[in-house]
Formats: structure tokens, sequence, C-alpha cells
């Protein structure tokens, strides 16, 4: 009797009891033991809740972030959840907390969705059905079918697959706060509106994007609406208590509203302007629109089927590839479909029943499916104005998916029991049955079941998001806890600019936005943050260019400037299809050479550097220099503060100013007016106005600078003239330097312009006409030697003993083929660097040139290069890739001049590097190296006059006064559409999706299409010298689609330096490039390559344009126009 009684009191929570159990079920299936659920987009509060507590209450101002930045997140809205975690973690581990919050958040929406559709059907449908004995009420059933969708649907799977915190959180309390706002509408009482607000306040942690919670407002306020509009003579009743609910809304959430209302006031520029955000922004928008077409949407099939992700073999393919093949059945899909039918069926029913409810959510359920359509409909003009409104509308937007998902699959959920109820409404007219609703019932439940059957099979979260976290971070951790707090650290590697960053040390690679500041108590420096201030995106661009340009001084200078106390150099970071980018090796010969900066400890791949005895020793991240510099120094385009060389590399406190007058300011304190002059061709620059008596100081050049020089051959000499800018008082030179050097061509040999060559930086000229424009550098040189040949060999018979093998990572795979005449051979490979060596050594005794020439052809994303190196040497005697071969559609012929010195035997390699996941090949032929004996060595080194300009200039009140810079006309290069600098095939260089690219030659312009792929051009710029400054210039016409993409490349570290979007209208562009990579210490550095690139749909018109420092300038023009 007892045990009969329990059961009848368990049977009235039967509808708990089975989403509590369902829910346990897909928890455990989908949960991996001891691994954490991060990756992606995730709060680790559990990492250290101590440290994330203060957070919470400080997040108007997030001292960790950088630098220090506003609040951009409303982190404080997240307190609800750290609260969950906090207690959780007392009874579990720390790495099953986001777990556990994740499938609650699963359990208590369903739950509400159950609560909230019974009670909508309780008047619409009053059957009761017997089954063994039990009632069960048809409102109940129906509730429980919207709870089933609710659970089992493409929406939920996306954001419980890569879970984020803030969507699985509205996911939770969406169902439950639009019940209990209906409660009060109807019977106004303190349970309700209790329970109301207590749901608000749950829900807070979904405004961590605050678009989010600002969309539930929204859709709640159009709800509450139209209700009071089909009131009738209940309108001034439900007017008053709609008032009450959107109050209380408001008033449970302001405290991070007001935060966030400040931010908007005075930050919200720095998201939009932000690079990362400039760049993908909108090419989130497009992808998201991508996946608004009319089989999509009605299944809710969002754009993370498309994305793709980086793998642990090392290959890129779809994050969803088991779903992408689940979801292309027929049945599966037709399933899909019928849903998605009865949903409007029970949208269009509801009107008909004249259902208030349903008729009050119908214009969320509209407006909704009118964002996550995004660009597919024929109101795209809606969607132009929205995204032209203002920067902020475009930014909150730019995922429309993400931000209107959540809320239509809630509405989905409701429509679809309507829909069922319906199609039990209809047969009943032709088919009378007893059992027909529990038929329907169970028929509709079973196929939810089979819909999302993988759920079950543990596909409801990502593997990829479940990985064992190196224990090495706890022990940095624990190190830093005994450290001052208020101190910063720098994160390396940067090797991109979107802060998504990728680890090594699981099975299943980490990628994502990071995790390491969750741990620490100290400011993190990571491009992550970026987006939420400009200088922090300054710090990274700053510190960026002394690493790669292995600048000791120059990072010296930047760890006093921002205060560094620490260097965290985690190697577990990869660059996958980009393995040199990560630029260890480099990176700690650097480190190493900087004064003062030690190895404090290592941690398994984790090396952290402490800086001592720095220019500064804060100890509060709120403090007043004793002295400061002001100034009005604008360095936009410039990746070096100008204060660097004005202050010989110490650094000064400074404070900027717009006050033009002022006595310490480089005379182009303002880089982006100098971009400007120069761009329309103006060499003669005003220093402003001169309000009182001034001295102008110009300082020596440095012997790290290279000095642009005139070179002409006359008296068996190289003659230079070194180009120096002038000083002007209006018309008339007050400072006008001038020198020249000779460099004696002295033959040992007896040797003359006739019978010898010579090679000026690795370039062989002709003296007899030599008239070129160059840079000088203390190591620069040229080369005399016989044009008789000593020695010459045909390698072309030895390709058959020729050895192919992997020179270079990669996870992917290589080979060599031999051509079907037996003359040439093919080289193959794929996520792969292969090498060929010819099992032959060059013996030289003494100093000679090599002359390698060989014929090639290469399809456009193949590169091939070669390498001439002695037997035991670590790095190419040439210069690998400033001097490579350009990808070639048919057979070239290459030739390229090696100096060698010292004695010794060398050998050549062909190369081909390709790490992207499709498969090249090069294909090499009439393979020859001819060796000169070498006459002499002279050195072009620039002497001390050279570099001595340094004077100070007496500048009066009442003189107007200019900077003349020299005529740089021989270091121009324009690259019109067409020539040889282009590839000369139309180009992919999307490594996974080429569903359609084109290039097409116009008048003076490319044309460039592109679908699911990216059309993309590489322009050799190898006359663009890396170790001095460039002005890049475009001019685009754009047309369509989400504009040209500029990457200033690296080639040789597999990287853009630089990287940009042109505009979407028809404006210029301008882009500076300092010294990226030092020639003088890596000798395998390419100085620079332009690569245009456009995904999906693009248009423009564009001319490029190089550079400057502040004493020369380069022009590249470039015409093109892209369509999408």
């Amino acid at each position: 009797m007892k045990l009969s009684l329990f059961f009848k009191k368990i049977f009235k929570y039967k509808y708990f009891l089975f989403l509590l159990i369902l829910v346990f079920i897909l928890a455990t299936v989908n949960h991996v033991s001891n691994t954490w659920l991060l990756g992606w987009d995730s709060l680790s509060d559990e990492f250290n809740f101590k440290i994330n507590f203060i957070r919470q209450f400080a997040g108007i101002w997030n001292e960790y972030q950088g630098l220090g930045t506003a609040g951009g997140h409303a982190h404080a809205s997240d307190f609800p959840r750290f609260i969950y975690l906090f207690v959780s973690s007392l009874f579990f581990p720390r790495q099953f907390l986001r777990y556990s919050y994740f499938f609650v958040t699963l359990f208590v929406g369903s739950l509400g969705m159950f609560k909230l559709a019974s009670f909508l059907f309780k008047n619409t449908s009053k059957k009761v059905i017997k089954v063994f004995g039990r009632s069960y009420k048809s409102n109940e059933l129906l509730g429980l079918l919207s709870s089933l969708f609710y659970i089992f649907n493409l929406g939920t799977l996306q954001i419980f697959y890569v879970p984020f915190e803030m969507f699985n959180t509205q996911f939770m309390v969406l169902p439950w706060i639009f019940y209990y706002a209906l409660i009060f509408l109807k019977r106004q009482n303190k349970r309700s509106i209790f329970l109301f607000s207590l749901f608000v306040l749950l829900g807070t942690p979904q405004a961590y994007a605050p678009v989010l919670f600002y969309v539930l407002f929204g859709s709640l306020g159009l709800f509450l609406f139209v209700y009071w509009l089909l009131s009738g003579d209940y309108k001034k009743i439900v007017f008053k208590r709609s008032v009450v609910l959107v109050l209380t809304l408001l008033l449970i959430n302001l405290f991070w509203i007001l935060p966030n209302v400040y931010y908007i006031k005075n930050y919200s520029a720095s998201v939009s302007n932000a690079r990362i955000n400039s760049l993908f922004s909108t090419d989130a928008f497009l992808q998201s629109s991508k996946w608004g077409t009319l089989i999509d949407f009605p299944i809710l099939r969002g754009f993370l089927f498309g994305w793709q992700s980086y793998k642990s073999d090392g290959s890129i393919n779809y994050l969803m590839p088991q779903w992408r093949s689940y979801m292309a059945k027929t049945p599966v899909l037709m399933l899909g479909l019928f849903y998605f039918f009865t949903i409007l069926l029970g949208a269009f029913y509801s009107i008909y029943k004249k259902n208030k409810f349903f008729i009050s959510i119908l214009p969320v359920f509209f407006i909704s499916l009118f964002m996550v359509i995004g660009y597919n409909t024929p109101l795209k003009f809606v969607w132009d104005m929205l995204r032209d409104f203002g920067t902020l509308l475009k930014e909150g937007l730019r995922f429309p998916w993400t931000k209107f998902s959540v809320l239509l699959q809630f509405v989905y959920s409701l429509y679809f029991s309507y829909g069922v109820y319906f199609w039990y409404k209809l047969i009943l007219r032709y088919k009378k049955y007893s059992k027909l609703f529990l038929v329907l019932f169970v028929t509709f439940s079973v196929s939810l079941f089979i819909y999302m059957f993988p759920f079950f099979k543990g596909d409801l979260v990502s593997k990829e998001m479940q990985i064992s976290l190196d224990p090495n971070y706890n022990l940095v951790y624990k190190f830093f806890e005994n450290e001052n707090s208020n101190t910063r650290i720098a994160y390396l590697p940067a090797p991109s600019l979107f802060g998504w960053s990728y680890y090594n040390w699981s099975e299943k690679s980490y990628q994502g936005a990071g995790f390491v500041w969750f741990g620490l108590a100290q400011s993190f420096l990571t491009r992550d943050f970026d987006r939420w201030h400009p200088a922090n995106e300054q710090f990274y661009n700053e510190f960026q260019y002394a690493i790669y340009s292995e600048n000791a001084d120059l990072l010296l200078y930047l760890i006093n400037k921002y205060q560094l106390d620490y260097l965290l150099l985690d190697k577990n970071v990869i660059t996958p299809g980009a393995p040199r980018a990560t630029f260890y090796e480099q990176t700690e010969n650097l480190l190493a050479k900087v004064p003062d900066l030690v190895l404090d400890k290592r941690f398994g791949n984790i090396y952290i550097y402490n800086i001592q005895n720095t220019t500064y020793n804060i100890q509060s991240y709120v403090y007043t220099p004793e002295s400061f510099i002001p100034t009005n120094v604008n360095y936009g385009f410039s990746n070096v503060d100008p204060f660097f060389y004005f202050n010989d590399g110490e650094f000064k406190d400074y404070i900027k100013v717009e006050d033009t007058s002022l006595d310490s300011n480089p005379i182009f304190s303002d880089d982006t007016k100098l971009a400007n002059l120069l761009q329309n061709n103006i060499y003669k620059i005003s220093l402003g106005d001169t309000k009182k008596s001034n001295e102008l100081l110009i300082p020596n050049l440095t012997k790290k600078e290279p000095v642009p020089t005139r070179l002409w051959f006359e008296n068996n000499s190289i003659n230079a003239e070194f180009l120096y800018p002038k000083i002007l008082a209006g018309d008339s030179a007050i400072y006008s330097p001038y020198y020249t050097q000779k460099f004696a061509l002295n033959s040992k040999l007896g040797l003359n312009n006739i019978n010898a060559n010579v090679l000026i930086e690795g370039n062989l000229v002709n003296l007899s006409n030599l008239k070129q424009d160059t840079f000088l550098f203390p190591t620069s040189r040229a080369v005399l030697f016989s044009k008789n040949a000593n020695n010459f060999v045909d390698l072309s018979n030895k390709i058959y003993s020729a050895e192919a093998f992997d020179c270079g990572g990669g996870s992917g795979s290589f080979g060599k083929i031999i051509g079907e005449s037996g003359k040439s051979v093919s080289l193959i490979a794929k996520d792969k660097s292969v090498c060929m060596d010819f099992n032959y050594n060059f013996i030289n005794a003494e100093p000679v040139v090599y002359k390698v020439k060989f014929s090639y052809k290469s399809n456009t994303n193949s590169k091939p290069l070669y390498c001439l190196n002695y037997v035991d040497g670590k790095h190419c005697l040439n210069q690998k890739y400033k001097n490579s071969p350009s990808a070639q559609s048919s057979y070239k012929t290459y030739e390229d001049y090696v100096y060698v010195s010292k004695p010794g035997e060398v050998y050549l390699s062909l190369i081909l590097e390709n790490y992207s996941q499709n498969e090249e090949l090069v294909d090499f032929k009439d393979i020859q190296i001819t060796q000169y004996k070498a006459d002499n060595y002279i050195s072009l080194a620039p002497n001390e006059n050279a570099y001595n300009i340094k004077t100070i200039i007496e500048l009066d009140k009442y003189s107007n006064y200019f900077v003349q810079l020299p005529s740089y006309g021989l270091f121009n290069r324009n690259y019109v559409s067409g020539d040889v600098s282009y590839n000369s095939l139309p180009k992919n260089c999307d490594n996974f999706n080429q569903k359609f690219y084109d290039r097409v030659l116009n008048d003076n312009y490319y044309s460039y299409t592109a679908t699911d792929a990216i059309s993309c051009d590489s322009i050799n710029t190898s006359n663009v010298n890396s170790t001095t400054s460039w002005l890049f210039t475009f001019e685009n016409e754009y047309i369509s689609g989400k504009g040209l993409d500029i990457c200033i490349a690296g080639t040789n570290l597999d990287k853009c330096l630089i990287q940009d979007r042109l505009s979407s209208s028809h404006s210029e562009a301008l882009f500076n490039l300092d010294e990226e990579s030092n020639v003088k210490t890596s000798p395998e550095i390419d100085p620079s390559q332009v690569r245009l690139g456009q995904d999906d749909a693009i248009v423009s018109k564009s001319y490029i344009l190089p550079s400057y420092p502040a004493a020369q300038e380069v022009r590249v023009n470039i015409s093109n126009q892209s369509i999408g």
C-alpha cells in the first residue's frame, strides 16, 4: 500500500523525472571523463575563483585585459553563473564544472518549455488520455512535445556543440521568463512576479554579450505590446502589468546595463575600428547569411555547419563532418522540413483560432526569421540600412544567427506543438479514433529522437572541445600566485592578429580565443584583447615589429614603455599551415640579447622571462610620473614609436596633446599626414606653424639604418651619392647635406668591365650602364668575378638518383615523379615541405660565384625554391625567399648568382613548400650549375661621413620651414595588371573550399571573382627592401561584397606582417611597412610580398604604392577590380 502511494506521488512528477532522466542520459554519453570543456569562446572562472570573483565586481574596468580596458563585455552579469560554479566546486572536480552548467541549462530550459507550453494548451486541448490505467492530459503531452522539440533540433545542437555560456543561459531562462510574464499578465500576484524576477536574475549571464539581452528585451517588449493591443477591455490592466514586467526586467539588469551604456558612449568606436573586427565582422555576417537559404533556416541549420577547424592529425576539415553527413540523408532532411511545415501550420492555425499568446509571439517569429535568413531575402536593402545605421549596430549584428537562433527555436517549439494539435484536429475530422492523440504524440516523439539520434552517440558536444589540459599551466598559475599582482605579462608568440590560438599539448588540439588569463591575477597582454581598446592593438603592432625584426634595442624600449614585468613564451602554440610563423628559435635568440631579461622559470614548453632592473618599477597601475614630455606625436601607420629614434632608444614618459607648437616633437609626428602628402607626390613638406623661436635637431643616422643611395659606374669605380632630405626656409635651402663615396673595382686577376661580371647585393649588374637606386648597409658589398667559367655541371641526368625527403615539418604527404621524357622531375607535396638532393657536391678551395639555372613550371599555390648550402651548413647561402622563382603555368628559365666566400663543399637542393591541404606540384628540368672564380670582394659600406649629418638649426617664428625629400624615382615600381609580377594564372588561397574562383584581365585592372573560395593574387615585390619603411597605397572602387583584403607577407614566415581590408567605398588606403624582417641576421628572410585576396564576394579596383621612411618614397601601382 505504501509502495503504491509512493509511485502515485512519483507519477505526479512524471514529466519532470522524464526530462531529468533524458538529460542525464545525454550528459552521460556526451561527457568524456578527465577532460576539460575548453575551446573556442569560453569563460573559465573555475581556474581561479578568487581572481575572477574580483573581476566580476570590477567589470567596468578590466585591468587584466592587456593595458586595461573598459568593460566591453558585461562581466558583472555573469555573477549568478559564477555562484553556481563556486558552489558546485564543493562537490565536483573543477574540470566538470562547465560540463555541469551546460547540462543544467539543458534540463532547466526544457522543463521551462514544458511548463510554458502545457499552460498555453490548458484551455485549447482538454482531452484526457488513459494508458494502462494512468491518465495523461493532452495539454501536458503537447507541452512535452514542445520540450522535446526544444531539445532535439539543430539550433540546440549548435549552442551546445561549441558551448558559450551566454547562449546556453538564454536557452535556459527564455521559456521561464515568458511563462511567468504570461502568468503575471493573467493573474497578477507576488509569486509570479517573484519567480519572473528570479529567472531574470538567473538569466543575466546571457548579457555577457549585451546584444543578446537587448534582443530578449526587445522581443519581450514586442510581445507585450501586441498582447496589449489584443486585450480589448483589459488593455489598461495589461498595460500596467506590462510596465511592471518591463521595469522589473530593466531594474534587475541595471547593475550591468549602466556600465555597458558608459562603454558604448565612450569606447564603442574602439570595437568597430579594431583591425581584428574590421577584417572579420563582414566575413562573419556573410558566413551567417550564407546559411539562411530555403533549405537551411527551416531546419535551423546555421553557419557552424560550414565552419572549418583544425584537426589533431594536421588536416583542415568541417567542424561538424558527422552532422553534415547525417543531415545530408534525405529521410532526415525531409523530416526536418516536415517539422517546419508543421510549425507553419501551427502559426496559421493559432491565428485562425485567435489564440492571443500565439498571435502576440508572431512578430517575434517573423523578426527572428528575418535575422536568421540574413542577406537571402528580397529585403537586402533593409539589412544595408541596418548595417549602415552605425558601427555599433553593425558589430552587434555581425553574427545574426547567434543573436536570434535561440529565440527562433523557442518560437519554433511552441508553434510545433500547435501544429501537431492541428494535425490531430484535421485527421479527427476524417477518422474517428480514440487513441489518435496518443498515436500522434508517440509518432512525433519517436521521430524527434530519430531526428537528433547522434545526440545519443556523444555528438551533442564537440569532441574537439573536450581536452586534457597540460598540467604545466597549473604550475604557471602557482608560480604567479607568489608574484606581485600589479604587474604585466606579455604573451608570446603572437603569430596572428585574430587572437585565435592553437595548442598541441593534447591529442585533441585546443583551438580558441585563449584561456591562460583566467588563472592569473596579473595583467595579461594577448591579441584577443585588441578589440576592446586601440592601445592593446598598438602594443602588439609595435611588439610584433620588434620580435620579427629581431631588434633587441627596440624590444627593451617597449618593455620600458609598456612597463612589462614578464614575457611568457608558450611553445605549445602552433600555427597550422604556417609552422614558421611562431618564430620560436629566433625569438629565444632575441630574448637572450635583451639586457636584464632573464629566463626565470620553465614549465614544460612554457618559458617565463623576468624583466629585472627596468627603468620603471611600478607597484601600482595608477601612478604619476615624476616628469613627462608633452607631444602631439601620432603614428597610426608606423610600427615604431618615433621617440625610439628621437631619444636614441631611451624611453621617457610622454603624454599626447593636440598642441601643434610643442617644443619636443619629431618632424613627422603624424605619419598619416605624411603618407597622404607622399601619395599626392608632394615632397616639400611643411614643418607646421612656428609660433616661437626654436631649435631643430637633425640627428645622425645610425648604422642600423640603411642609407638610400644612387649608384653609377665611372673611372673603374662604383660611385655612390647618398640621398638626404633638405631643410628649406621658404624656397631657400638652409640645410643641404651632400656626400659621395667611391668604391674602386680593383681586380686581382686583371679583369675589367669587359671581361668581368659584378654582383651588387646578389644582383648581376651591367657596369657600362649602371644607374641604380639602392640601400647601402655596413654589410653591403660588390663581388667582381670572371665571365669565364671554372666548372659547369648539368644535373638533369641525375634526377633518377636524386633523393626526395621531408625537410620542413607538416603532417601531409610528399613525393617525386620522373617526367615521361626522363628529362624533368616533379616534386609533389600536401601540407609538407619536400626537398630533393642530387648526391653531388661542389668543391671550392677559394672564393667562387655559383650561377644556379633551371627551368620550372608550377601551379599557382606551390612555392618552388632552391637552396645552395655547405654540406654541414644550417642556412642557405642564397637568398632563398627574396630571389625565389614565382609560380608559372608554363616552363620558365630561372637563374640566380650566389657568392661563396669560404672553402668547402656545397650541394644543391630543389624545394617545394606547400602547407595547404591541396596537393601541389612543381616541375624542374635543365638543372645546371656554373662555377666562376671570384676576383675580388669590394665593401660598399658607407663610411662614417655618410652617417654624420647631425646639426642644430635655429628657427625663428617669422619664417616658413619645409623638409624637401629627394627624388626616389628609381626605387619606384609600377605593377601594372598583367605583368610578370602577378601570378600567371588565377589562384585560390582557400585551403579547403574551391567552389569557384577566377581572375580576368580587363583594360587596366583585374577582375576577381570567388564563391566559396578565395580568389587571390601574389605580387612579387622583391624590389622592396625589408629593412626600411615603405608606403603601400591602394585606390579601391568597391562594387559589392566584403572588400579587397591586403596582406603584406613575409613568405618565409608564412604570415601576414600587415593585413587589412580596403574600404567598401571608393577610397585610397595607405599602409606603412617598417622593418619587419632583418636580412642581416636572418639570411633566409623574404623582404615582403603583396597578396590580394577575396572570399565569397568582393569587388574592387585598386592601385598599390609602396612607401617611405621619412627620407624616401617608393611607389607601386596595381590596378585591379573584383566582382563577386
